[in-house]
């Protein structure tokens, strides 16, 4: 039972984390990063439209992994 559990939760985290992913690098919580704040010289970077749209990238393939993962969750079981 616990398997299943833990297996539902890691689905969730790749669905989660996908939003998050995809999402994220397109609003101004992405413009006004801490990390800015300390290392200026990153700012043009990580604005860049090519790396924001890498992350969102990322955010699509952990979308699959949880799909894929789902699907498997779900496959009929053999006794």
């Amino acid at each position: 039972m616990t398997n299943r559990a833990i297996e539902i939760v890691a689905i969730l985290f790749c669905f989660e984390l996908a939003a998050f992913l995809i999402i994220v690098p397109w609003t101004e919580l992405w413009e006004s990063n801490l990390l800015f704040a300390y290392v200026p010289e990153s700012r043009a970077f990580m604005l860049h439209p090519l790396i924001r749209g890498g992350v969102a990238a990322l955010g699509c393939l952990n979308f699959l992994i949880g799909v894929s993962a789902a699907r498997r969750f779900f496959r009929p079981r053999r006794a």
